[in-house]
């Protein structure tokens, strides 16, 4: 009877801590302002959106990664694995030398299916302008997935202070 409570008490504590750490997970983000949507060739709805500012009640879900770095002029992010059919990446970004110098304004994001052969779902182009941004790639369903940021090689470094991807 002993060892019956003390599983009992074991698998109760577990519960306990996956609740917990699920609950921690949870992020607020941003209030969108504008959005601009488009669908690829092979029917992928990706939308971007521009945030005001970084309140809002969209809680992130379970699947879900955090991340935050620069590049110069690529960077790959790790593959890891959705759940759901929609994919998003929501990032705080600015560029080291600002938006109004001469170079291009613009930075890309692309999603790709890992396998044996990579299959590229579709690219958005995000503003290199200050700011928080959302991603979405709608109807891709759930698996294996990683990102490619890019820009021109022109000297100047993209920061991604924060970058969330979720479904």
């Amino acid at each position: 009877m002993t060892k019956k409570v003390n599983k009992i008490s074991r698998w109760i504590s577990v519960c306990v801590v996956v609740v917990v750490v699920l609950c921690s997970n949870m992020q607020i983000f941003a209030q969108t302002s504008s959005n601009q949507a488009f669908v690829n060739d092979e029917g992928i709805t990706i939308s971007v959106v521009k945030h005001d500012n970084e309140v809002d009640n969209m809680i992130v879900p379970y699947s879900s990664y955090t991340t935050s770095g620069s590049f110069k002029v690529q960077l790959r992010t790790p593959t890891r694995y959705f759940d759901g059919n929609n994919i998003n990446c929501t990032i705080t970004t600015h560029n080291s030398a600002g938006t109004d110098n001469g170079y291009p304004s613009t930075f890309k994001i692309a999603l790709y299916r890992d396998g044996f052969w990579d299959d590229h779902i579709g690219t958005a182009t995000v503003s290199r302008e200050a700011g928080t941004y959302t991603v979405t790639w709608s109807n891709v369903g759930p698996g294996n997935y990683y990102f490619v940021f890019s820009k021109a090689d022109d000297g100047t470094t993209q920061y991604a202070t924060e970058t969330r991807f979720y479904n």
